[in-house]
């Protein structure tokens, strides 16, 4: 499992990272993470269909340059968040998303669009 963190970012709190089964967690340049966020590329307990097959296996999970993160987010396997966006605190994201978003709500869903954002207030 690989934990792939970019260049010039910054962590405000607790962050957990948690990339199993040989899965990646890739978090673009320029970011910002405020406090308690969760990000995790499995579920870390099997769930089996009646045949007992597993059908939970894990996903990475990919953010993009300049992704700002807001308190109390889940960010789940499988997500993809691209470049310039926002996520709104409380947020349970596991999509994909694109560009220049912001992004919000459980399950987080596009609330603006055609977005930017800068860490210094003006």
């Amino acid at each position: 499992s690989t934990v792939i963190v970019g260049r010039n970012g910054l962590m405000m709190g607790n962050v957990q990272l948690a990339s199993t089964e040989g899965k990646c967690i890739t978090i673009g340049d320029d970011f910002l993470f405020s406090d308690t966020i969760c990000i995790r590329t499995g579920d870390s307990h099997s769930i089996v269909d009646l045949k007992g097959i597993r059908i939970n296996q894990a996903i990475d999970v990919t953010l993009g340059n300049h992704v700002w993160v807001g308190n109390q987010v889940i960010i789940l396997k499988g997500t993809e968040i691209a470049d310039n966006c926002v996520v709104g605190s409380g947020s349970v994201v596991t999509k994909k998303f694109t560009n220049n978003l912001v992004i919000a709500g459980n399950p987080a869903r596009v609330v603006k669009e055609n977005i930017d954002w800068k860490f210094e207030r003006i």
